[in-house]
């Protein structure tokens, strides 16, 4: 679960710092008259002598992209997690068994939208699908979730106004979670950071990134590539706290909604922790994706290999608890349970009798 969304977010931070890396070359040989070309004339050498910004306009474009393409990503990449979380609720809760502030923060959000709908933020939705869902929802049946009803903030994406928006979809905690990160420690014991907190960290690139946006730049305050590239590995890195913390809230979703169940526990790691073995039971296949949970803990991996009795097979089914060993394509922790999806047989029911919309309008225009 939502390692595409990671994976997409790091690529795209790893442009901004690629490209950071490539513009600092670039003007210093420009700048600097060290860069020639060896074909014959005409070549780009006169052109970009010319056409080049200065060295300090060049810095404050590249400060201003840089610090506005993170914000960017962050917060989108902070919205797709949300999305993901709520497409999990609708297709494994019921509505009435979803927390009572998701209930009450969903239906605030719709009345948002019926007020604005007009304005461009919600033209492209269809407002009698969004209200008739809703009616499905309140009757009991299978819904659809419009995720824009739970990403409406009008500050910034600080960690205090982030832990809001997550915890109004039913993942409350995220400040803590990133506070006690082992990815963030080791960020900020590398050396001396702009913030001393990943909370710090976050407010000084939003600073930056509000400066930017409002053309409130001060040459003194441009910063300089080292910088920007903490910046780019901050937001790695708290990207991908983000993704644990989400899949750790939807894994404990999913056990209780008996999505996921439990297969064994960890006794051990070998080999760098990427062995586990423990007593388990059900089925595991060498592919298949499994899961270890703990408090404060959740990775994913796939099993690269399987071995019981000292054999290697590549499909086990144990009607009892055996001693299995797994090596996963992820390390592994002792004392964690290990969890896998199953498949549901139970279908909800998927009537989609309009009727239920009845009232649905007075009620969100009445909220």
């Amino acid at each position: 679960m939502y390692e595409a969304i990671l994976d997409r977010a790091r690529e795209a931070i790893g442009a901004v710092a690629r490209h950071l890396s490539t513009s600092d070359v670039l003007r210093a040989a420009i700048h600097d008259g060290s860069l020639t070309c060896g074909r014959m004339p005409p070549c780009f050498e006169p052109i970009l002598a010319e056409v080049a910004p200065d060295r300090v306009e060049w810095r404050i474009i590249d400060h201003c992209t840089a610090v506005t393409r993170l914000y960017a990503i962050y917060e989108h990449f902070a919205h797709q997690l949300i999305v993901e979380h709520l497409s999990l609720l609708q297709t494994n809760f019921r509505f009435a068994e979803l927390p009572p502030s998701v209930q009450v923060a969903y239906r605030s959000g719709l009345s948002k939208i019926m007020e604005k709908k007009d304005g461009p933020r919600y033209a492209e939705i269809d407002l009698a699908f969004v209200v008739n869902q809703y009616g499905l929802a309140l009757g009991g049946k299978k819904f659809v979730l419009e995720p824009k009803a739970m990403l409406a903030h009008e500050q910034n994406l600080r960690l205090s106004e982030l832990g809001k928006l997550f915890a109004a979809s039913g993942m409350p905690g995220i400040e803590s979670w990133i506070s006690k990160s082992p990815s963030i420690s080791v960020f900020f014991d590398c050396g001396d950071r702009v913030g001393g907190s990943a909370e710090a960290e976050l407010a000084e690139l939003i600073k930056y990134r509000n400066e930017a946006a409002h053309g409130g730049i001060v040459v003194d305050d441009v910063l300089g590539p080292e910088t920007l590239a903490e910046f780019c590995t901050f937001m790695e890195v708290l990207c991908g706290a983000m993704a644990d913390f989400v899949r750790h809230a939807g894994l404990a979703c999913l056990l209780r909604s008996g999505a996921a169940e439990v297969r064994g526990t960890v006794n051990s790691c070998i080999k760098a922790g990427s062995v586990i073995v423990g007593p388990m039971v059900g089925k595991f296949a060498v592919g298949d994706t499994i899961y270890l949970f703990a408090d404060g803990y959740a990775v994913s991996g796939d099993v690269l290999s399987i071995q019981l009795d000292d054999e290697d097979l590549a499909l086990v089914n144990l009607e009892k608890e055996r001693q299995l060993g797994l090596r996963l394509a992820t390390q592994g922790r002792k004392g964690c349970a290990v969890v896998a999806l199953v498949e549901m047989v139970e279908d909800r029911d998927s009537a989609s009798d309009s009727d239920a919309a009845l009232g649905v309008v007075e009620e969100l225009v009445e909220c």
